[in-house]
Protein backbone atom coordinates (compact mmCIF):
# COMPACT_ATOMS: atom_id res chain seq x y z
CA UNK A 1 0.00 0.00 0.00
CA UNK A 2 2.90 2.43 0.92
CA UNK A 3 4.77 1.96 -2.11
CA UNK A 4 5.65 4.93 -3.97
CA UNK A 5 6.29 3.28 -6.96
CA UNK A 6 10.16 4.46 -7.30
CA UNK A 7 12.02 1.34 -8.48
CA UNK A 8 14.93 1.64 -6.84
CA UNK A 9 14.80 -2.03 -5.64
CA UNK A 10 15.16 -3.10 -9.18
CA UNK A 11 18.37 -1.78 -9.05
CA UNK A 12 19.62 -2.07 -5.65
CA UNK A 13 18.13 -5.21 -4.12
CA UNK A 14 20.68 -8.00 -4.00
CA UNK A 15 17.76 -10.47 -4.17
CA UNK A 16 16.14 -8.96 -7.37
CA UNK A 17 13.11 -8.26 -5.50
CA UNK A 18 11.06 -5.75 -7.28
CA UNK A 19 8.37 -4.24 -4.87
CA UNK A 20 6.58 -1.74 -7.12
CA UNK A 21 5.71 -4.59 -9.46
CA UNK A 22 3.95 -6.54 -6.30
CA UNK A 23 2.24 -2.91 -4.89
CA UNK A 24 1.00 -3.10 -8.69
CA UNK A 25 -0.47 -6.13 -8.46
CA UNK A 26 -2.05 -5.60 -4.92
CA UNK A 27 -3.30 -2.24 -6.22
CA UNK A 28 -4.88 -4.31 -8.99
CA UNK A 29 -7.20 -6.19 -6.40
CA UNK A 30 -7.48 -3.04 -4.37
CA UNK A 31 -8.78 -0.46 -7.29
CA UNK A 32 -9.93 3.45 -6.75
CA UNK A 33 -12.36 3.49 -9.08
CA UNK A 34 -13.02 7.11 -8.89
CA UNK A 35 -9.50 7.67 -10.42
CA UNK A 36 -11.43 5.87 -13.53
CA UNK A 37 -12.26 8.89 -15.25
CA UNK A 38 -9.05 10.38 -15.16
CA UNK A 39 -7.31 7.36 -16.94
CA UNK A 40 -9.58 7.37 -19.50
CA UNK A 41 -8.79 11.15 -20.07
CA UNK A 42 -5.16 10.44 -20.36
CA UNK A 43 -5.94 8.19 -23.22
CA UNK A 44 -8.20 10.72 -25.10
CA UNK A 45 -5.77 13.35 -26.65
CA UNK A 46 -8.37 15.86 -26.91
CA UNK A 47 -9.64 15.13 -23.59
CA UNK A 48 -6.57 16.21 -22.05
CA UNK A 49 -6.24 18.99 -24.02
CA UNK A 50 -9.41 20.16 -23.05
CA UNK A 51 -8.93 19.27 -19.52
CA UNK A 52 -6.15 21.31 -19.30
CA UNK A 53 -7.52 24.39 -20.71
CA UNK A 54 -10.07 23.62 -17.54
CA UNK A 55 -7.18 23.25 -15.00
CA UNK A 56 -5.58 26.26 -16.51
CA UNK A 57 -8.83 28.89 -15.67
CA UNK A 58 -9.52 26.92 -12.01
CA UNK A 59 -6.42 27.21 -10.38
CA UNK A 60 -5.68 30.63 -9.66
CA UNK A 61 -9.72 30.46 -8.03
CA UNK A 62 -8.42 27.63 -5.37
CA UNK A 63 -4.54 27.50 -5.07
CA UNK A 64 -4.21 30.01 -2.34
CA UNK A 65 -7.77 29.42 -0.51
CA UNK A 66 -7.33 27.32 2.06
CA UNK A 67 -10.72 26.82 3.09
CA UNK A 68 -11.58 25.82 -0.37
CA UNK A 69 -7.98 23.82 -0.67
CA UNK A 70 -9.29 21.82 2.65
CA UNK A 71 -13.00 20.94 0.92
CA UNK A 72 -11.08 19.65 -2.34
CA UNK A 73 -8.74 17.73 -0.06
CA UNK A 74 -11.26 15.93 1.64
CA UNK A 75 -13.71 15.34 -1.68
CA UNK A 76 -10.46 14.08 -3.51
CA UNK A 77 -9.85 11.36 -0.88
CA UNK A 78 -11.47 8.03 -2.55
CA UNK A 79 -9.62 9.05 -6.28
CA UNK A 80 -6.49 11.10 -5.62
CA UNK A 81 -6.35 13.11 -2.83
CA UNK A 82 -4.93 16.22 -2.67
CA UNK A 83 -3.46 17.74 0.11
CA UNK A 84 -4.49 21.33 1.33
CA UNK A 85 -0.89 22.17 2.45
CA UNK A 86 0.69 20.57 -1.56
CA UNK A 87 2.03 22.95 -3.52
CA UNK A 88 0.05 22.35 -7.34
CA UNK A 89 1.88 22.89 -9.99
CA UNK A 90 0.66 25.56 -12.49
CA UNK A 91 -1.15 24.45 -15.38
CA UNK A 92 0.16 26.03 -18.99
CA UNK A 93 -2.62 28.57 -20.12
CA UNK A 94 -0.93 27.63 -23.30
CA UNK A 95 0.28 24.03 -23.36
CA UNK A 96 2.96 22.56 -25.94
CA UNK A 97 0.91 19.65 -26.33
CA UNK A 98 -1.66 22.11 -27.87
CA UNK A 99 0.82 24.09 -29.77
CA UNK A 100 2.67 21.97 -31.30
CA UNK A 101 -0.12 19.14 -31.81
CA UNK A 102 0.71 17.05 -34.63
CA UNK A 103 3.71 18.51 -36.06
CA UNK A 104 4.96 16.30 -38.81
CA UNK A 105 8.06 17.55 -41.07
CA UNK A 106 7.16 14.28 -43.83
CA UNK A 107 11.06 13.46 -43.57
CA UNK A 108 11.98 13.20 -39.60
CA UNK A 109 13.61 10.12 -38.45
CA UNK A 110 13.35 11.70 -35.07
CA UNK A 111 9.99 11.86 -32.85
CA UNK A 112 9.51 13.67 -29.67
CA UNK A 113 7.11 12.44 -27.02
CA UNK A 114 6.50 15.02 -24.76
CA UNK A 115 4.53 13.49 -22.05
CA UNK A 116 2.20 14.85 -19.57
CA UNK A 117 4.03 17.05 -17.44
CA UNK A 118 6.28 19.28 -20.13
CA UNK A 119 3.23 18.81 -22.70
CA UNK A 120 0.52 20.40 -20.15
CA UNK A 121 2.31 21.86 -17.55
CA UNK A 122 3.95 25.89 -16.99
CA UNK A 123 7.88 24.92 -18.34
CA UNK A 124 10.09 25.44 -20.82
CA UNK A 125 12.21 22.42 -21.17
CA UNK A 126 9.76 21.12 -24.09
CA UNK A 127 9.79 24.14 -26.60
CA UNK A 128 13.49 24.60 -25.52
CA UNK A 129 13.78 20.83 -26.99
CA UNK A 130 12.63 21.57 -30.31
CA UNK A 131 14.35 24.87 -30.53
CA UNK A 132 17.45 22.72 -29.81
CA UNK A 133 16.75 20.22 -32.69
CA UNK A 134 15.91 23.66 -35.43
CA UNK A 135 19.23 24.75 -34.67
CA UNK A 136 20.99 22.03 -35.03
CA UNK A 137 18.68 21.34 -38.29
CA UNK A 138 17.24 17.99 -37.56
CA UNK A 139 13.94 17.39 -38.34
CA UNK A 140 11.95 16.40 -34.95
CA UNK A 141 8.12 15.08 -35.47
CA UNK A 142 5.58 15.30 -32.59
CA UNK A 143 2.86 12.58 -33.56
CA UNK A 144 -0.06 12.25 -31.57
CA UNK A 145 0.16 10.65 -28.57
CA UNK A 146 -1.24 10.13 -25.14
CA UNK A 147 0.28 9.50 -21.72
CA UNK A 148 3.12 6.99 -21.63
CA UNK A 149 0.85 4.68 -18.89
CA UNK A 150 2.58 4.61 -15.83
CA UNK A 151 -0.28 6.62 -13.44
CA UNK A 152 -2.56 4.07 -14.65
CA UNK A 153 -0.52 1.08 -13.90
CA UNK A 154 0.51 2.76 -10.49
CA UNK A 155 -2.92 2.38 -8.96
CA UNK A 156 -3.63 -0.60 -10.78
CA UNK A 157 -5.39 0.26 -13.97
CA UNK A 158 -3.02 -2.24 -16.23
CA UNK A 159 -5.49 -2.33 -18.76
CA UNK A 160 -5.39 1.35 -19.48
CA UNK A 161 -1.43 1.24 -19.23
CA UNK A 162 -2.08 -1.63 -22.14
CA UNK A 163 -4.47 0.67 -24.22
CA UNK A 164 -1.84 3.46 -24.30
CA UNK A 165 1.32 1.95 -25.15
CA UNK A 166 -0.89 0.22 -28.12
CA UNK A 167 -1.43 3.66 -29.39
CA UNK A 168 1.81 5.40 -28.63
CA UNK A 169 3.75 1.84 -30.23
CA UNK A 170 1.75 2.53 -33.49
CA UNK A 171 2.11 6.33 -33.61
CA UNK A 172 5.82 6.43 -32.94
CA UNK A 173 6.86 3.07 -34.13
CA UNK A 174 7.88 4.57 -37.32
CA UNK A 175 10.90 6.12 -36.48
CA UNK A 176 14.08 5.22 -35.93
CA UNK A 177 14.54 7.47 -32.85
CA UNK A 178 12.41 8.48 -30.16
CA UNK A 179 13.60 10.63 -27.74
CA UNK A 180 11.85 12.51 -24.01
CA UNK A 181 12.71 14.63 -21.30
CA UNK A 182 11.38 12.93 -18.72
CA UNK A 183 12.76 9.77 -17.18
CA UNK A 184 9.27 8.46 -16.31
CA UNK A 185 8.42 8.11 -19.80
CA UNK A 186 12.15 6.55 -21.21
CA UNK A 187 11.92 3.75 -18.21
CA UNK A 188 8.08 2.96 -18.92
CA UNK A 189 8.29 3.30 -23.25
CA UNK A 190 11.17 0.54 -22.99
CA UNK A 191 8.99 -1.54 -20.63
CA UNK A 192 6.48 -1.42 -22.67
CA UNK A 193 6.36 -5.49 -23.45
CA UNK A 194 5.73 -6.46 -19.96
CA UNK A 195 2.10 -5.35 -21.14
CA UNK A 196 1.92 -7.50 -23.64
CA UNK A 197 1.92 -11.75 -23.75
CA UNK A 198 4.84 -12.76 -25.94
CA UNK A 199 2.72 -14.20 -28.68
CA UNK A 200 1.07 -11.02 -29.40
CA UNK A 201 2.21 -9.02 -32.46
CA UNK A 202 2.05 -5.54 -30.36
CA UNK A 203 4.78 -7.52 -27.96
CA UNK A 204 6.90 -7.73 -30.82
CA UNK A 205 6.25 -3.71 -32.13
CA UNK A 206 6.94 -2.83 -28.38
CA UNK A 207 9.99 -4.52 -28.24
CA UNK A 208 11.20 -2.64 -31.35
CA UNK A 209 10.17 0.67 -29.65
CA UNK A 210 11.67 -0.09 -26.57
CA UNK A 211 15.11 -0.34 -28.13
CA UNK A 212 14.89 3.17 -30.50
CA UNK A 213 14.32 5.47 -26.89
CA UNK A 214 16.79 7.46 -25.60
CA UNK A 215 16.39 10.33 -22.91
CA UNK A 216 17.25 13.58 -24.78
CA UNK A 217 20.61 14.73 -23.30
CA UNK A 218 21.65 11.27 -24.20
CA UNK A 219 20.41 11.19 -27.30
CA UNK A 220 21.90 14.76 -28.10
CA UNK A 221 25.34 13.85 -26.26
CA UNK A 222 25.89 10.98 -29.03
CA UNK A 223 24.67 12.94 -32.09
CA UNK A 224 24.49 16.63 -30.88
CA UNK A 225 26.70 19.37 -33.15
CA UNK A 226 28.52 22.43 -31.60
CA UNK A 227 26.27 22.60 -28.46
CA UNK A 228 27.80 24.82 -25.94
CA UNK A 229 26.27 26.82 -22.71
CA UNK A 230 27.14 30.44 -21.39
CA UNK A 231 26.00 29.65 -17.94
CA UNK A 232 28.60 30.25 -14.84
CA UNK A 233 28.79 29.08 -11.41
CA UNK A 234 28.57 25.38 -10.13
CA UNK A 235 26.21 22.74 -11.40
CA UNK A 236 25.46 19.54 -10.26
CA UNK A 237 22.63 16.69 -11.22
CA UNK A 238 20.13 14.70 -9.55
CA UNK A 239 19.18 11.13 -10.80
CA UNK A 240 15.64 10.54 -11.92
CA UNK A 241 14.58 6.71 -10.00
CA UNK A 242 12.78 6.07 -13.06
CA UNK A 243 15.89 7.06 -15.55
CA UNK A 244 18.84 4.84 -13.20
CA UNK A 245 16.16 1.93 -13.49
CA UNK A 246 16.03 2.52 -17.29
CA UNK A 247 19.99 2.27 -17.12
CA UNK A 248 20.85 6.22 -17.94
CA UNK A 249 23.20 7.17 -15.22
CA UNK A 250 26.45 8.68 -16.60
CA UNK A 251 25.21 9.97 -19.94
CA UNK A 252 23.30 13.39 -18.62
CA UNK A 253 26.40 13.90 -16.36
CA UNK A 254 28.97 13.73 -19.21
CA UNK A 255 26.31 16.07 -21.32
CA UNK A 256 26.08 18.69 -19.29
CA UNK A 257 30.48 18.35 -18.92
CA UNK A 258 30.07 18.79 -22.55
CA UNK A 259 28.59 21.90 -22.57
CA UNK A 260 31.68 23.26 -20.84
CA UNK A 261 29.92 23.70 -17.23
CA UNK A 262 31.52 23.65 -14.00
CA UNK A 263 30.47 20.41 -12.90
CA UNK A 264 30.04 19.32 -9.13
CA UNK A 265 28.67 15.80 -8.25
CA UNK A 266 26.25 16.00 -4.82
CA UNK A 267 26.08 13.29 -2.27
CA UNK A 268 23.09 10.87 -2.53
CA UNK A 269 22.39 12.04 -6.07
CA UNK A 270 20.51 8.86 -6.77
CA UNK A 271 18.20 9.01 -3.56
CA UNK A 272 15.03 9.71 -5.04
CA UNK A 273 13.61 13.51 -4.43
CA UNK A 274 10.56 11.87 -2.80
CA UNK A 275 8.09 13.63 -5.34
CA UNK A 276 7.20 10.20 -6.99
CA UNK A 277 4.66 10.92 -9.21
CA UNK A 278 1.24 11.60 -6.85
CA UNK A 279 3.09 11.02 -3.93
CA UNK A 280 4.10 14.98 -3.06
CA UNK A 281 0.20 15.54 -3.49
CA UNK A 282 -1.14 12.91 -1.59
CA UNK A 283 1.41 13.54 1.40
CA UNK A 284 3.71 16.42 0.81
CA UNK A 285 5.04 16.11 4.29
CA UNK A 286 6.44 12.69 4.03
CA UNK A 287 7.51 14.12 0.29
CA UNK A 288 9.54 16.79 2.16
CA UNK A 289 11.20 14.37 5.06
CA UNK A 290 11.76 12.16 2.20
CA UNK A 291 13.90 15.12 0.48
CA UNK A 292 15.63 16.23 3.29
CA UNK A 293 18.86 14.36 2.58
CA UNK A 294 18.97 16.01 -0.97
CA UNK A 295 18.44 19.64 0.33
CA UNK A 296 21.53 18.98 2.55
CA UNK A 297 23.62 17.48 0.20
CA UNK A 298 22.94 20.20 -2.44
CA UNK A 299 23.75 22.96 -0.06
CA UNK A 300 26.98 21.14 0.89
CA UNK A 301 27.51 21.08 -3.29
CA UNK A 302 27.45 25.00 -3.07
CA UNK A 303 25.73 24.50 -6.80
CA UNK A 304 23.79 27.40 -8.23
CA UNK A 305 21.52 25.07 -10.79
CA UNK A 306 20.83 21.55 -10.37
CA UNK A 307 19.70 19.52 -13.56
CA UNK A 308 17.62 16.46 -13.38
CA UNK A 309 16.02 14.81 -16.64
CA UNK A 310 12.87 14.51 -14.54
CA UNK A 311 10.04 17.29 -14.58
CA UNK A 312 8.21 16.05 -11.22
CA UNK A 313 11.83 15.93 -10.26
CA UNK A 314 13.13 19.67 -11.23
CA UNK A 315 9.60 20.55 -9.70
CA UNK A 316 10.41 19.33 -6.32
CA UNK A 317 14.00 21.04 -5.94
CA UNK A 318 11.87 24.47 -6.78
CA UNK A 319 9.33 23.59 -3.58
CA UNK A 320 11.51 22.28 -1.49
CA UNK A 321 14.50 25.11 -1.98
CA UNK A 322 15.64 28.34 -2.80
CA UNK A 323 19.33 28.16 -3.10
CA UNK A 324 20.11 26.32 -6.67
CA UNK A 325 17.75 26.85 -9.76
CA UNK A 326 16.30 23.14 -11.08
CA UNK A 327 16.18 22.91 -14.87
CA UNK A 328 16.06 20.55 -17.32
CA UNK A 329 19.97 19.45 -18.80
CA UNK A 330 18.88 21.00 -22.11
CA UNK A 331 17.52 24.13 -20.84
CA UNK A 332 21.43 24.94 -20.16
CA UNK A 333 21.91 25.23 -24.13
CA UNK A 334 23.06 28.26 -25.47
CA UNK A 335 20.24 28.83 -28.42
CA UNK A 336 21.70 31.60 -30.92
CA UNK A 337 24.13 33.78 -28.45
CA UNK A 338 21.74 33.68 -25.98
CA UNK A 339 20.81 31.52 -22.88
CA UNK A 340 18.31 28.93 -22.24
Amino acid sequence: ETCINCKNCRIVCPANCDASTDSRYYKEEHRRFALEPMFIAMNNPGLMRKGAAMAAMGMPLFNNNRPLRKLIENLSKPALKLDKDATLPKPSTNPFAVRFNKRLTGNARVAYFYGCADGFLENQTAEKIVRVFDMMGTSLDIPEQVCCGVPAESYGFTEYSRQAAGYNIESLNRYDYIITGCGTCVLMLKDYPHLFKSSEHLYKEAKKLAAKVHEVSEFLLKYGDNLNSAEKGKITYHDSCHLRCAGTESEPRQFIKELGLNYVEMDYADRCCGFAGTHYFTDPHESSRIFDIKRKSLDESGAEIVASCCPTCILQFAIQQTNARSVHPVSLIEINGKRG
